[in-house]
């Protein structure tokens, strides 16, 4: 599998880089096969992990919502506990499909928080 990246109806060749602090963020990933056909996600849970890299413990650990499952969309929207501390982190979204057996991983690559200006 793999996912689409968007953020506000840009699609995007990797993870923006966000700012410390921000709120209200939403990114929205379209989740695929390696032959592009969306996965199906009705009935299935999609997660978005960051760690940070110099870290096993996870930084966002948070459910996306399915938007249009059908066609394999769906979004997270960051809380203000997810971006209280900068850093680089890698992303990753965690794919289980209905009935909890099929579970897939999908990389996303190094995310940069980045520190607000005073």
């Amino acid at each position: 599998m793999k996912a689409v990246i968007s953020v506000e109806g840009r699609t995007l060749s990797k993870f923006p880089n966000l700012v410390r602090n921000d709120r209200g963020n939403q990114v929205s990933f379209t989740v695929r096969y390696e032959n592009d056909v969306p996965v199906d996600l009705t009935g299935g849970t999609v997660r978005l992990k960051f760690q940070r890299v110099d870290s096993d413990v996870a930084k966002v650990n948070g459910i996306c919502s399915l938007d249009n499952p059908t066609n394999g969309l769906c979004s997270y929207e960051f809380k203000s506990t997810d971006l209280n501390t900068f850093g680089v982190f890698d992303a990753e979204l965690e794919v289980v499909l209905s009935g909890g057996t099929d579970i897939s991983t999908i990389k996303l690559g190094r995310v940069s928080i980045l520190e607000d200006l005073v």
